[in-house]
């Protein structure tokens, strides 16, 4: 769904491509491996909510962090 606007914004086919198995890769950096990890958290969510521990890391700013939580498309 989103893949078109990537392209539009240059991001590396490869990347995407792979992004589904995102942690076995190389392709991504510190801070979009745990920008990636917080929305699987958030996504997948089935106690309810979603562990401080994925709140709390210093990789993400706190305006980082809200985007991710709060980002509706």
């Amino acid at each position: 769904m989103h893949t078109p606007d990537a392209r539009k914004k240059a991001e590396n086919p490869d990347r995407i491509a792979v992004l589904p198995a995102w942690e076995g890769t190389g392709y991504h950096s510190e801070t979009d491996s745990a920008a990636l990890r917080l929305t699987e958290a958030i996504t997948c969510v089935r106690d309810g909510h979603v562990s401080d521990e994925y709140y709390s890391t210093a990789v993400l700013t706190a305006d980082q962090t809200s985007a991710i939580a709060w980002w509706q498309p």
